[in-house]
């Protein structure tokens, strides 16, 4: 049967390859302004004399939220970390506790649960089916500072004993991509798949993501609780994307954001509150799974799966130098020159709290170190 195209279908595919083509050249040039919006606020903080015309250029990227400025100064908010807060403490009606109600550590019910589902995370082969010797595959899922973490990480767990050899750990965090353009385009889903691909796993073998996400510019979006909710509904979509793209995806690991005090500026990348108030909406996904919502359920016994288990990762936010009850501080040191992303040491500090974490804790180290003891 032959095919006859007509000379109007000509024009449709000139449409659609000019619409592709655009779009390409439209998000090229995304990074590469935001490459320039770095570099020269990188030499801002090095203490060099901006021309007038970069000093216009800095001002309009601030304004974008691309970038922003760093006070040394700034060491602390006054905010109490999630952690530390009591049942009977309250945050703009919230109460405290990584999991609700004072507590950082999962009830005895979805204790339970959990250990149901850790023990689901076995060697897969290419094809997703259980293999002595095949992989479980855990990946990074973010932004700029998740990957800029993630790859110190991967150099500390391959170095150390406790890991073990049936884990392959990829980095897919990716910059630039923070929550609403993980949502909105589909190159990152594609670098996601790359990735995997130059480690030689597959989709199906992805069964553990740590997600650390965040919305740049978030005062936007309006303040509390409005630009939660909208992050909130992000994390949603891009679990379901996440669940349906990787169908053996058993486990995501939350992080919210480091300290954000010294970030100058109510519309810089991330400053605080608006870094504190991320991890209200992280827990808040988690708590509405516990609760049974539909459309975070991982149960495939109570209808359509939608998402993995979602559980805390490392809790990584502290009051600047005010040190949280387990003496973890934030430092100047630990960020770059724009007070949002890490330096060499903050990314060493990171790597490091999540090699422990995933190594010793009680709903993480069974998977990463083979041990199920």
């Amino acid at each position: 049967m032959n095919t006859v195209i007509r000379s109007g279908d000509f024009s449709v595919l000139a449409c659609v390859f000019l619409l592709c083509s655009c779009l390409k050249s439209s998000q090229a040039q995304s990074r590469d302004e935001f490459e320039r919006a770095q570099a020269i606020a990188k030499k801002k903080r090095a203490g060099q004399t901006l021309t007038s015309a970069e000093a216009t250029v800095m001002g309009k990227y601030v304004e974008r939220g691309w970038i922003s400025d760093m006070d040394p100064s700034r060491t602390t908010t006054g905010l109490v970390p999630l952690c530390d807060m009591a049942a009977t403490d309250s945050y703009k009606g919230e109460d405290g506790g990584l999991y609700g109600n004072g507590k950082n550590e999962p009830g005895p019910d979805h204790q339970r649960v959990i250990d149901r589902v850790l023990k689901e995370v076995v060697p897969l082969n290419a094809q997703g089916n259980p293999a002595p010797d095949g992989r479980i595959v855990m990946m990074s899922v973010g932004m700029s500072n998740t990957s800029r973490e993630f790859g110190p990480f991967i150099r500390l767990a391959t170095r150390d004993s406790r890991k073990s050899s049936a884990v392959t750990i990829v980095n897919c965090a990716q910059g630039s991509r923070a929550a609403l353009q993980w949502v909105e385009m589909e190159d990152v889903w594609q670098g996601m798949k790359r990735n995997l691909e130059r480690n030689e796993v597959t989709l199906n073998q992805v069964q553990i993501a740590w997600v650390k996400l965040t919305e740049m510019a978030p005062s936007k979006y309006g303040s509390w609780p409005k630009h939660t909710d909208f992050f909130k509904g992000n994390l949603v979509k891009i679990i379901h994307r996440l669940k349906s793209t990787c169908p053996n995806l058993r486990i995501i690991y939350f992080t919210s954001r480091v300290y954000a005090g010294y970030a100058v500026g109510d519309r810089s990348l991330n400053p605080e509150p608006y870094a504190y108030e991320g991890a209200f909406a992280m827990r808040r996904l988690i708590l509405d799974q516990i609760g049974g919502d539909p459309e975070l359920n991982y149960d495939a016994a109570k209808g359509e799966v939608k998402a993995p288990l979602l559980l805390w990762g490392p809790y990584l936010w502290c009051d600047g130098m005010k040190p949280r009850k387990d003496g973890l501080v934030w430092p100047p040191e630990y960020l770059d020159f724009d007070g949002v992303h890490p330096s060499e040491a903050g990314k060493e500090k990171i790597a490091t709290l999540l090699l422990e974490f995933f190594a010793t804790d009680r709903n993480a180290k069974s998977w990463f170190t083979g041990n199920h003891r």
